[in-house]
């Protein structure tokens, strides 16, 4: 196993693994540095663990593991998913019912199953919470490349109604506004939008690209 990214990861690992003593953890695997050079970690497994603790609650970034036993999964689901991070996780056992059915429960954005960090670019990939918002990859992964465009057009056939309109202009540009779908206002006029029990003075709005 590689070394860590700097020293600066390297002493918050240790850091963690500390915390995890401190709280009642035990290291049954590893549980320090290697050598006495360089920020290697030793591979570590750490039991007597809960769910209260720094080191199962939050991200270490580092080869650490919080073994934690239990007797049924929805004893353990509610543990997994009480934490503000949410980018991956992993289900391993024999029944492939039962993991389908834990996937479906965790709030991760992957779930693999009797693997682990196994990529594929055609599926898209992003965590829940804090873990990050959006999805990269796949067909996903296009709207933060592409430049979707809404139209709309006044409906004539319901009086009083509003709708939004956009139109685009030389240069790029887009003209939005609110239109009256009343054949009683005057065409070309751009109005506010209004509520069923209000209206306001009228507005338009223009935009440049990229905006």
């Amino acid at each position: 196993m590689g070394p860590l990214i700097s020293d600066e990861q390297f002493a918050k690992v240790l850091g963690y693994l500390e915390s995890g003593r401190e709280a009642g953890a035990e290291a049954v695997v590893g549980g320090g540095r290697v050598g006495e050079r360089g920020y290697f970690v030793q591979p570590t497994v750490l039991t007597n663990t809960t769910g209260d603790m720094k080191v199962v609650r939050e991200e270490i970034f580092g080869p650490v593991v919080c073994a934690m036993p239990f007797d049924d999964p929805d004893e353990i689901l509610p543990i997994a998913n009480d934490t503000n991070y949410g980018l991956a996780a992993g289900v391993f056992t024999r029944d492939i019912s039962k993991a389908h059915r834990m996937a479906a429960r965790l709030r991760a954005g992957t779930v693999w199953v009797n693997t682990y960090h196994v990529f594929d670019a055609a599926q898209p990939f992003g965590g829940y919470k804090e873990s990050g918002w959006g999805r990269r990859w796949a067909t996903r992964s296009s709207t933060t490349i592409s430049r979707p465009r809404r139209s709309a057009s006044p409906c004539s056939s319901l009086s009083g109604a509003w709708r939004l309109t956009a139109a685009t202009r030389p240069g790029g540009a887009v003209r939005m506004g609110w239109w009256a779908a009343s054949p009683h206002e005057r065409p070309g006029v751009s109005r506010p939008p209004r509520s069923a029990s209000s209206s306001s003075s009228a507005t338009t709005a223009s935009h440049g690209p990229g905006s």
